[in-house]
């Protein structure tokens, strides 16, 4: 009974030390840079065409499109996410471009695709004279879970944490629109960024070091780097995703 109970025991703390260990904001000397572009080889599926059968007035009339795989006619691929992985400190939080609301306007989630500071509370607008009941889950392998769910019957902002507690990605919903999706990327240093609206990024001030940098897609999912950032330099780092 003892052994299990030093094992539980090593286990929590274990645990408790993993979660202690909080991103550290500190001047970064001699900082380094990445930049690149994300692009999409092959024919991607044809947009979905979801019938919106409420709201015509506000929501538009027949159906919505709603294009899962934005990819530009050079091959870039917007709706991207990158983020860089054990940076344990660095830049302030406040240099990071990071969001700050979720705006329902014209029954649809603006931005589709986001990149949102752990724990950050945002507001979360409805622009529209309906009803609107966004709902939140976090995202687990093929798992998902509820982390919030907010009923908007009239316009406003209402505050929200945004607060996964064992992954990085959180899928919005509209109980009310079901053709309504939206994204959340929940990052824990100011390291990570959406793609631009060519398909580049770019993410500066990083200590010189080794890295790891990965981005996500949210049907193509991730794909992962390694990197050495040099003192006072840029380098290029590029992803290609692949689709039959």
């Amino acid at each position: 009974m003892r052994k299990y109970l030093c094992l539980f025991g090593l286990i929590l703390l274990t645990v408790s030390s993993s979660q202690a260990q909080e991103y550290v904001m500190a001047p970064v000397e001699h900082p380094g840079a990445l930049h690149g572009q994300i692009v999409l080889n092959g024919t991607p599926p044809a947009p979905l065409q979801l019938l919106i059968t409420k709201d015509a007035e506000i929501c538009g009339e027949g159906y919505r499109t709603r294009t899962e795989y934005d990819v530009l006619a050079t091959g870039q691929l917007r709706g991207v996410v990158v983020y860089l992985e054990g940076v344990s400190e660095g830049k302030a939080w406040e240099e990071a471009t990071l969001g700050e609301s979720i705006n329902q306007q014209v029954c649809d989630f603006q931005p589709n695709v986001q990149v949102i500071q752990r724990g950050f509370v945002i507001d979360i607008i409805n622009s529209d004279s309906t009803l609107h009941n966004i709902h939140g889950y976090e995202l687990i392998g093929r798992s998902r879970r509820s982390i919030f769910n907010i009923s908007q019957p009239e316009m406003g902002a209402i505050p929200q944490a945004i607060n996964p507690v064992r992954g990085n990605q959180v899928s919005l919903e509209c109980d009310s629109h079901d053709f309504m999706q939206g994204w959340i990327f929940v990052t824990d240093t100011p390291y990570a960024t959406t793609v631009d609206e060519n398909g580049q990024f770019s993410i500066g001030d990083i200590p010189p070091g080794s890295y790891r940098i990965s981005t996500w897609h949210p049907k193509l999912g991730s794909l992962t780097q390694d990197v050495i950032i040099i003192n006072e330099e840029s380098s290029e780092v590029n992803f290609e995703y692949h689709i039959e």
